[in-house]
């Protein structure tokens, strides 16, 4: 079959590897072997048609999506808590943008500042992104200012200087911070010792002395002085009031608050799975102390002060950013949104995602597996609920029947269900074999205890395979029915995340057919034996090929077009960045194809005659990818888990699955078209890499896609 060429010849130039645990009888590790062969994979080529104007730059591409961010927290029509939210949201993506991507940067000057797609080279990205984000700072901090003024309004103020507190303020203030502050300032005499993303005080002495007081992570950033009406006051506020207290013997002589973010792209690594838990480990304590590439600092740092912090961190002018802001935005959803009391119109109305009716009326005697045997279940969260994919879990733990479990794990919640009905499967002495990504970046220390836990009920846990990263979302049930040993699947878009199911859209398949099964047996068994090509009809899996079967299937719509036949090209996807699929994409419109993207954030492609690229930003992060390639009767319809980046295609696990039940696959089209309609929340990409808003043309009516499902599936 052309699915098995595919994953022959990608077998040929790709390692393999061995995760024994998921055979029957395997042990608790993964060796991973090396298969030499020609490197005759697409990817190899180089971009040979298309020159740098085509394309954009990755990181300039996501800061817009920053800007489209913080316009919605600037936005009068959202709810005022809403868009405190939005802008704590541009603040933390600000912070993992400067982590991991200008840390990427920072490590690309050192191995030969080559230039990207759109011919930048590192040096080049980062002095243009150094003046794109000191005017998201402005616009951050005038949002801000804005916001703390309607805050104010509705009777909820915010302190950022002792000197503004009542008497009866400052007496609780004091009782505060000499009860709960002071006992956890913990002064360190380096300024290059605080850790990454973590506000400090910096102190300048009059003997010279230098003093930095790290704000403890234990407490909130922000102190609630009254209830009616509602003032808070800053941690910081109060650390600086506190500084003679602390320091009674000193003089200080300056002092102003400070962050420093630490170079994060540093990846975890090891030549077997079982000695991935102890990489890890070393990767976090090294990111504690690794480079500084971001210093900010408040508006009105004292150049002293600043000169110092400087020379301790070795950081450039490029490097430094001044707030007029409190270092830190986070803090608005913590301290602010979830302690402010609900109000007519503060908050986004509250929703309660639907259950299909076949899952509602489960009858007695029965469990899901029992529904997903009659048929498929395709959900669209968070507009219907994640519940039903828990409660497979819950139910296959629960069931005699059911005699093995496996599934990948990537991104959980705190106190996860998830992980709660597996223990209760492995303690009822089902067998449960776990691959729970141990370097899911910013998830590793809270994988590993939750792997501990696991390990602890009698689960196979395996933290990954080297040199890929397991990104798939897929469970594979076997139940025993008779004499037959049946099994069932679920595929997904997003993370078997509970918490995030609300405020991520994802879709989800809940499946028993016979093809899409036994693919997913041949999934778990090219994990397990470094020498097998798995053999799938219907489900394609990175990095064997995924990017090869995109590309046929563009090229079949190619095809179609110089034909004069039907055809088209609909897909939604997180990002967009991957050089041969732009490529192909562009080949793709050239060929007369309508090609329609919805890509939420970074986009390396400008668009082009037949090529169209929007992107929407609403109450819900978009999270799901949707692949649609041709029209009609003659559509085929795919979810996958990953998007179009050269790590989903060659250095992740992933899977693209399709979806059969043609019902289902119109009524998913359906909701994608809502999207493509929106002119509320859209903007589209235009060729100078800007975007513009979607307005409703004359006569047309206003389309808010999440809106609209929401009362499609709630109502």
């Amino acid at each position: 079959m052309m699915q098995a060429s595919r994953l022959n010849t990608a077998a040929q130039c790709c390692f393999f590897f061995v995760l024994s645990a998921f055979s029957i009888g395997g042990t608790d590790q993964v060796r991973c072997d090396f298969v030499s062969g020609s490197h005759i994979l697409r990817r190899c080529f180089a971009l040979s048609r298309y020159g740098s104007e085509y394309f954009l730059s990755r990181e300039l591409s996501w800061l817009e999506f920053e800007q489209r961010l913080l316009a919605m927290a600037a936005a009068p029509a959202n709810p005022l808590l809403e868009r405190l939210k939005y802008l704590a949201i541009t603040s933390t993506n600000l912070d993992e943008f400067f982590t991991v991507r200008v840390g990427s940067l920072h490590n690309r000057l050192r191995g030969g500042n080559k230039p990207d797609l759109a011919g930048m080279t590192a040096s080049q990205q980062l002095d243009v992104l150094s003046e794109r984000v000191r005017g998201l700072y402005r616009g951050m901090g005038e949002t801000y200012s804005m916001l703390c003024c309607e805050l104010e309004d509705i009777g909820i103020r915010i302190l950022t200087d002792a000197a503004l507190l009542t008497e009866k303020q400052r007496t609780y203030a004091d009782t505060y911070t000499e009860g709960m502050l002071l006992p956890l300032l913990s002064p360190v005499d380096d300024a290059a010792l605080i850790p990454s993303n973590v506000p400090a005080l910096a102190v300048l002495f009059e003997d010279g002395g230098f003093a930095a007081l790290p704000l403890p992570r234990l407490l909130p950033r922000l102190v609630s002085l009254s209830e009616s009406p509602q003032v808070f006051i800053t941690c910081e506020a109060l650390a600086k009031a506190a500084l003679e207290r602390l320091y009674p013997k000193r003089r200080v002589r300056l002092c102003g608050m400070y962050r420093v973010t630490r170079n994060g792209d540093i990846d975890a690594d090891a030549d077997r799975s079982d000695k991935l838990p102890k990489v890890v480990r070393s990767v976090l304590e090294r990111r504690g102390c690794a480079e500084a590439i971001r210093l900010e600092t408040e508006a009105d740092m004292p150049d002293k002060l600043l000169d110092k912090l400087k020379k301790r961190l070795g950081t450039g002018r490029r490097d430094i950013y001044r707030a007029s802001f409190p270092l830190d935005l986070s803090f608005l959803r913590s301290c602010v949104c979830d302690s402010v009391r609900d109000g007519d119109g503060l908050r986004f109305p509250a929703f309660t995602p639907s259950v299909p009716q076949e899952v509602a009326r489960i009858a007695e005697g029965e469990n899901l597996l029992d529904v997903i045997a009659r048929g498929d279940i395709l959900l669209h969260h968070p507009y219907q609920s994640f519940e039903p994919v828990v409660r497979l879990l819950q139910d296959s733990a629960a069931d005699p029947a059911v005699e093995a479990i496996k599934l990948t794990l990537y991104r959980l919640s705190d106190d996860s269900p998830v992980i709660d009905a597996l223990a209760a499967a492995a303690l009822s002495g089902k067998r449960v074999t776990v691959l729970l990504e141990a370097r899911a970046r910013f998830d590793e220390k809270n994988n590993l205890e939750y792997g501990s836990r696991l390990e602890l009920a009698g689960c196979k846990v395996i933290y990954g395979i080297p040199r890929l990263k397991t990104h798939s979302k897929i469970i594979l049930i076997y139940r025993r029915e008779g004499k037959l040993l049946r099994k069932y699947v679920h595929l997904g878009t997003g993370n078997y995340n509970d918490a995030t199911a609300r405020q991520y859209t994802d879709c989800s398949l809940l499946t028993a057919r016979p093809g899409i099964a036994a693919d997913g047996a041949e999934f778990f068994r090219a994990l397990s034996d470094s020498a097998y090509e798995p053999d799938m009809e219907y489900l394609t899996m990175a990095p064997y090929g995924l990017r090869d079967r995109f590309i046929d299937e563009l090229r079949h719509q190619q095809s179609l077009a110089e034909a004069g036949l039907p055809a088209g090209v609909f897909a939604k996807m997180n990002s967009l960045v991957d050089g041969r699929l732009c490529e192909e994409l562009l080949r793709t419109a050239e060929a007369g194809v309508d090609v329609r993207l919805l890509v939420r954030g970074a986009c390396c492609l400008r668009p082009q005659n037949n090529l169209r690229i929007r992107s929407v930003i609403g109450r819900f992060l978009e999270h799901s990818r949707f692949y649609c390639f041709g029209v009609g009767a003659d559509r085929r319809v795919f979810l996958s888990s990953a998007d179009w980046m050269p790590r989903n295609m060659d250095r992740r696990v992933e899977l693209l699955f399709p979806v059969l039940d043609r019902s289902s696959a119109d009524n998913l089209c359906g909701d994608m078209e809502l999207y493509w309609r929106d002119n509320v929340c859209a903007a589209e990409l235009c060729a100078d890499g800007s975007y513009c808003p979607v307005a409703p043309v004359e006569g047309q009516p206003l389309t808010d896609a999440q809106k609209e499902l929401l009362l499609k599936y709630t109502s």
